[in-house]
């Protein structure tokens, strides 16, 4: 279980991650319980249904290469063999710069240094290069009460970059970045692998090649709702 605190407004808000069943106690403050491991409605709460893709990284190495899609390992094996290579990452400031401009190519939400300074020091950053470039970059929050990481950025090149095949390196590399940081969490002792979200409800052709691109991976869909106490719920919806 993971708690963090972020202001909003006058008001401070309390998140818990991956929590049992809310307490009835706290549905009169401000307080958000995500990825809970409670399926039911709590009264005091809203009920937000919430689905991801979850990879068991208790088996070994060759066992989790062999639950891939046939094309997803090949692309894995491919990138390792043209040089692409894994790094962690420990520079905030150049992730946010990486991601603020792939956001940017998508029309999507930028990001701030306190956004992610939030999450530290449950935070760690990964990274894929070619050739000395980062192709990819990604986030994870980690959880080592339960020994789980989940997914909380992706950012790659792909959207401006107008050579075709370092378009397909860049691909590579993506799936190259999530099996290697599979790897590496498993050997500092991560039981669970998190893809931060599936979509199963208003599923548009981009979100159906993100599940496609997650199922790749093998491992399972699983439900974990989300609940907002109502005072939260009702402050969230004026903005």
């Amino acid at each position: 279980m993971l708690i963090l605190k972020i202001k909003k407004g006058p008001f401070t808000s309390n998140i818990k991650w991956f929590c049992p069943r809310p307490r009835i106690r706290e549905a009169f403050g401000f307080f958000e319980y995500r990825q809970s491991l409670y399926q039911k409605p709590v009264l005091g709460f809203h009920y937000d249904s919430f689905y991801t893709i979850q990879i068991d990284l208790t088996s070994d190495e060759k066992t989790l290469l062999a639950n891939c899609r046939k094309n997803t390992r090949y692309e894995i094996n491919r990138a390792r063999r043209e040089g692409v290579k894994f790094q962690i990452g420990n520079d905030i400031d150049e992730f946010i710069k990486f991601y603020n401009e792939f956001a940017l190519s998508k029309n999507m939400a930028q990001i701030s240094n306190s956004d992610l300074k939030l999450f530290t020091p449950k935070l760690y950053i990964t990274k894929a290069l070619y050739q000395e470039q980062i192709l990819v970059m990604h986030t994870y929050l980690f959880d080592d009460d339960i020994k789980r990481v989940r997914l909380l950025h992706s950012a790659s090149l792909f959207r401006n970059c107008d050579d075709s095949i370092k378009h397909q390196i860049i691909g590579r590399a993506n799936r190259f970045l999530h099996f290697e940081d599979m790897l590496y969490f498993k050997k500092i002792g991560v039981k669970v692998y998190d893809f931060g979200g599936y979509a199963v409800d208003d599923i548009n052709e981009e979100r159906e090649k993100i599940n496609q691109f997650k199922k790749g991976f093998g491992g399972k869909i699983v439900k974990e709702p989300n609940y907002y106490s109502y005072p939260l719920y009702l402050y969230l919806c004026m903005f």
